[in-house]
This record gives C-alpha cells, sequence and structure tokens, in this order.
C-alpha cells in the first residue's frame, strides 16, 4: 500500500521538530495536538494520502481538511501531523517511510510521536514515558525528568518509525503516556503538554486553556453519561410497563 505526502504550501523547518499524533492507545494525544492547533493557529502545509484512506473530509470553519494532514508554524519551526483515522496495520509501513522521507527534505531535526500506554494508575497520577533513537534526546528527556521505558512492547506507527529511524540514524522519539480510563485518558493530555514543554524548548503550551477545555469535556461525558442513563432507565420502564401481569 502506497502512502504518499503532498505538499500544498511551502514553510520553513530547517532544523525543527515534528510531532506525530495518530490514533491508537488512548486519547489524551489527540486532545492536546487538537488543542494546539487550535491555539497556535497552526497552518495547514502538507496531507497524507493513500486509495486505501477512508473518502473523508473534514470541514473547518468552511474549508476541507484532510483527515491525515500536517500543519506547522513557522514563528516555532514545529510541525504537527493528526490523522483521524487509525492506521490499518498494512499501511503503517508505508506511512512511517512516507514520514521519514518527507521529514528529510523539509530538514526537520527529530521526529516525536504521542501514544497512549494502558496503565491500572489512578487519575491525576498519568505519568510520561519515552524511548528514543537519539542519545541527545535521550539525555535531555532524562534531565527533563521523564521517566525512560527501559521494556515493553509498543506498536503502531511510533514503533515502526522508531525502527526505520534507527536503521537511518534519523532522531526519532516515542511520547507515552498512561492511563486506565477514557476520562483519564483524555486528561493525560496535561501530562502530553508538560513533557512536549520540556521536549520542545520553543514550544509554549497554554496549559490553563488546555485545562478550560478539559473541563468542558468533563461536562460533555456527564451530559451523555446522564443522558444514557436516563434513556437505559426509562427503557427499563417501559418494559416493564409492557410486560403481562400475571396472578
Amino acid at each position: 500500500m502506497g502512502v504518499e505526502i503532498r505538499d500544498y504550501k511551502e514553510m520553513d523547518l530547517d532544523g525543527g521538530t515534528l510531532i506525530v499524533s495518530i490514533p491508537h492507545v488512548g486519547v489524551g494525544n489527540l486532545v492536546v495536538t487538537d488543542f494546539l492547533l487550535e491555539d497556535l493557529a497552526m497552518d495547514q502545509i502538507a496531507c497524507l494520502d493513500a486509495e486505501e484512506f477512508p473518502p473523508l473530509a473534514m470541514i473547518r470553519q468552511g474549508k476541507a481538511r484532510f483527515p491525515a494532514r500536517i500543519h506547522a508554524s513557522p514563528a516555532t519551526r514545529v510541525a504537527l501531523l493528526r490523522s483521524e483515522f487509525a492506521l490499518q496495520p498494512a499501511m503503517v509501513r508505508a506511512a512511517a517511510t512516507a514520514i521519514l522521507g518527507w521529514a528529510r527534505e523539509q530538514g526537520i531535526a527529530r521526529i516525536i510521536v504521542l501514544d497512549g500506554l494502558r496503565s491500572a494508575r489512578t487519575a491525576g497520577q498519568e505519568r510520561a514515558y519515552f524511548a528514543s533513537t537519539s542519545r541527545a534526546t535521550r539525555e535531555a528527556a532524562l534531565a527533563a525528568h521523564v521517566n525512560e521505558l527501559h521494556d515493553g512492547v509498543l506498536g503502531g506507527v511510533g514503533a515502526t518509525l522508531l525502527l526505520e529511524g534507527r536503521f537511518q540514524g534519523s532522531d526519532v522519539t516515542v511520547l507515552l503516556v498512561e492511563a486506565a480510563t477514557p476520562v483519564e485518558e483524555a486528561h493525560a493530555a496535561l501530562t502530553f503538554a508538560e513533557a512536549l514543554e520540556r521536549l520542545v524548548p520553543n514550544l509554549k503550551i497554554n496549559r490553563r486553556g488546555l485545562e478550560v477545555e478539559l473541563q468542558k469535556l468533563d461536562r460533555s461525558v456527564r451530559t451523555l453519561q446522564d443522558a444514557a442513563a436516563e434513556a437505559i432507565r426509562k427503557l427499563l420502564a417501559d418494559r416493564e410497563e409492557r410486560l403481562p401481569m400475571y396472578g
């Protein structure tokens, strides 16, 4: 399966960072990257495309967006690859090859992949871990008090980028945040934000704004949960009324 990256806007990203956020484990990475896209007003500069990709168009403020796209900010030289859908296993290697090739063409210095890590920890205790192909990035992450993943198994595009990055001599880091439940996975966005600021010094994240968005998300989730519970209650009550009475 072939995956290509189609550029439609030039931007100087030489020496910059590419953050990769693709659905895999959890949603914390998606929450923080969506916030960054809006808060930093990052421009669309390219898209990932393949015949096997779902025929979707994301509409934002009247403009069409590819479901897998790259945004960037010239001020920070940070690019962000955001996909709305998970990659099928057969697409992962082709996507990783395309990402590494595009990053090399742009002169990007390092790639950071955001992903989740299943955990039994309780809310508020999520921790960030990393695995990296670069000694310099490893030392910087440890100095910034990010935990190194010593043993484990990774999957998805992050795993493939690590392996190919090591083979090609590219600086690739996978940043993982642990979470146990969907709500905790969303709140893991704050842990991602803190770790990203440590790893990318020129990236400043409005954490207060992110907290406000998470509070809105909390309220939305609770509203949906209450609505679902009420619908189930009514369904059960209606069922009991329809049951025939004996005796």
